[in-house]
């Protein structure tokens, strides 16, 4: 059941996907920054990239072709948000969070009853999380408070806007 519930939901993200494609143009500045990031990063292989209405915080998913999912507002961040967005959402990519959480998601198909595993996975994705902060800020350095008030900033933003659920559970 878990196994079925979970290939229906990335079913639906991928035709998701593929409709914003469609809908929207990368602007060029902000690819430009996303190639000088990844290179800054020194990371191999770029996501595609979405920006959708129906997103509002940027996440990145997929084990095999990484998408990054942008708010449509992200375009109209000033270089050195987008540069922090880009960067940390780059980081899981570049340490691997995707794989690892796709093997806790195959651990929770098969072991679903357990919940030891269901706590121990939010405990991991909040240790993902400070450890992408740390990765940015070590590349960061002195300009780590800037990307601290970029964390603040989308965490406000996060709290006064309605989340689409389907959107908003990416990662669950």
């Amino acid at each position: 059941f878990v196994l079925s519930m979970l290939a229906l939901r990335m079913q639906r993200l991928r035709r998701w996907h593929r409709e914003q494609e469609e809908k929207r143009t990368i602007p060029p500045w902000f690819l430009d920054l996303m190639v000088a990031t990844s290179k800054r990063l020194k990371l191999e292989r770029l996501p595609a990239i979405v920006f959708s209405d129906e997103v509002a915080s940027p996440a990145v998913y997929g084990v095999f072709h990484p998408v990054l999912l942008l708010p449509a507002h992200s375009a109209e961040l000033s270089r050195e948000e987008a540069e922090h967005v880009l960067m940390h959402e780059l980081a899981h990519l570049k340490r691997g969070d995707l794989w690892w959480h796709g093997l806790l998601l195959v651990l929770q198909i098969f072991y679903w009853f357990n919940p030891l595993l269901i706590w121990a996975r939010r405990q991991i994705k909040h240790v993902r999380e400070l450890c992408c902060d740390l990765t940015v800020a070590s590349h960061l350095r002195e300009k780590t408070m800037e990307y601290r008030k970029t964390l603040i900033d989308t965490a406000r933003r996060l709290l006064t806007e309605s989340n689409e659920p389907a959107l908003a559970m990416l990662g669950a």
